[in-house]
């Protein structure tokens, strides 16, 4: 293959899925780690082309970048984990967006790959981790509906000590009270 501005944004690593669409490892040129995947040209392209256009607006910003690298379409989304299929990962996102369950994703939150507006406005950013939108309201969170959850009481922060507290930012440090440090020598 020749030189294209897709090469040159995108460097393909692992191969991952190899059948209509093959399915790769990439690295962005701002050393972002996403996934290509090489529609086929055609019909068969042309059907998957349309799946993916119906999850352009995406709120969670799975799909960063639709583009062609030698008349081939190309769609770029973020890493996804346990990937093992385009298809099979279409037809996972598409009943996440009708109420199921989304796939595993993870990468670096807001980097930018310096692509279109899809890979740049997308929400909370490419990879952006907590950015799946609201929590549902499920009642299994085991607290009660005005306090916070479950998970927010196990993982909240503690409160600082007082003498941290009262301290200023404006203030400078007070000298350390106590035994001096060893001597090094």
């Amino acid at each position: 293959m020749t030189d294209s501005p897709f090469r040159e944004r995108f460097q393909l690593l692992d191969c991952i899925a190899d059948g209509p669409v093959r399915s790769h490892q990439a690295l962005a040129h701002t050393g972002v780690v996403v996934m290509v995947h090489l529609l086929p040209s055609g019909e068969a392209g042309q059907d998957r082309m349309a799946q993916v256009e119906a999850l352009r607006n995406d709120p969670q910003g799975r799909i960063l970048e639709v583009t062609e690298d030698e008349g081939r379409p190309v769609v770029v989304t973020k890493f996804i984990l346990d990937f093992e299929s385009f298809d099979a990962w279409l037809r996972q996102v598409g009943a996440g967006s009708a109420g199921g369950t989304p796939p595993a994703e993870a990468g670096p939150a807001g980097r930018d790959l310096g692509g279109d507006a899809a890979t740049q406005g997308s929400a909370g950013g490419v990879g952006a981790v907590g950015s799946q939108g609201p929590p549902e309201e499920d009642g299994q969170d085991g607290g009660d509906e005005d306090g916070p959850g479950e998970f927010t009481r196990m993982f909240r922060a503690v409160d600082p000590p007082p003498e941290a507290a009262s301290t200023r930012a404006d203030e400078p440090p007070q000298p350390h009270e106590g035994p001096p440090p060893p001597d090094p020598t």
